[in-house]
């Protein structure tokens, strides 16, 4: 496994399992030597995690991934080494869950338009519904598998990898038949966000976003992004290649995630970001870091 990973989620995440304490415990058994918490669209993490990382001896950059919309296009934006004490952030939280709450019940019942046993009195207590809280209790249910729907998700299917995350983005992402368009910001001011609390802005698993995000980088450089991620959990090793050539045609940052949730993605660990660059060219990658 790598000693650097750019991309881990907490339990302050609406889809990560562990909290800031476990998660250090777990990044310093896994050997990280530096690493990233970023929580989608908030740093309350990084507070509770900075003294922790110090004490364990790895270095933490404070960390964002941030939804946008760029054309329709739900784009998650990567803010490294941003101001996490910035009040504007916590606003960021705030509006953002606002949202989600308002999203929830149409969620369910889209899910139930697809015939799957599905009500909000099973989330009882449960603030804000995501899909992957959906695809939980679906698949833990004792009758499950008299759904067909759901039998790629189960052990063996097909899609079982990252059986929660999976059902997402079958049914939930983009486009699909039961995606509940939430108001986020546009790219552009998520970019403006970032730079303006200090922090660098870099595209998340571009390939898993765009399927093709050559036709969209010019008009992404302009916006003001700085970087991609091209070593991720999700891509390919084509993939990989195609974004390290664009990103150093363009030059463009180059980092390198896992995108660790827990058992959202059970199939992914902590450094697991498919790098097979040298620590030493790692390490140059992310100068940007310590600038």
């Amino acid at each position: 496994m790598n000693q650097i990973d750019l991309h881990i989620h907490s339990h302050q995440s609406l889809d990560g399992e562990f909290t800031e304490a476990e998660l250090l415990r777990q990044a310093k058994e896994s050997g990280l030597s530096i690493m990233a918490i970023a929580d989608h669209n908030t740093v309350r993490a990084i507070p509770k995690a900075l003294p922790l990382a110090e004490a364990v001896g790895i270095e933490l950059i404070p960390s964002i991934e941030i939804d946008s919309n760029f054309h329709g296009i739900n784009v998650h934006l990567l803010g490294y080494q941003v101001d996490y004490k910035n009040p504007v952030f916590e606003q960021l939280t705030q509006d953002i869950f606002t949202r989600e709450r308002g999203a929830s019940s149409l969620r369910i019942e889209k899910t139930q338009a697809l015939g799957l046993p599905v009500t909000m009195d099973n989330f009882k207590g449960m603030d804000i519904i995501i899909p992957e809280k959906i695809a939980e209790y679906l698949l833990k249910r004792e009758d499950a598998r008299d759904y067909p729907l759901l039998h790629p998700y189960m052990a063996g299917g097909t899609r079982s990898d990252n059986p929660y995350v999976n059902f997402y983005w079958d049914y939930f992402a983009n486009e699909k038949p039961c995606f509940v368009p939430v108001e986020f910001m546009s790219l552009k001011d998520a970019v403006e966000l970032v730079k303006e609390t200090g922090g660098v802005p870099i595209v998340a698993h571009p390939e898993k976003t765009f399927n093709g995000i050559e036709p969209y980088l010019a008009e992404l450089i302009s916006l003001g992004v700085e970087g991609l991620e091209v070593f991720s959990s999700y891509h390919s090793p084509q993939e990989i290649l195609t974004l390290y050539t664009l990103a150093k045609k363009h030059n463009l940052l180059v980092t390198f995630g896992s995108d660790y949730h827990g058992k959202t993605k059970p199939s992914v660990t902590l450094g697991m970001t498919q790098c097979k660059l040298p620590h030493e060219e790692q390490m140059k990658e992310i100068e940007f870091l310590h600038r």
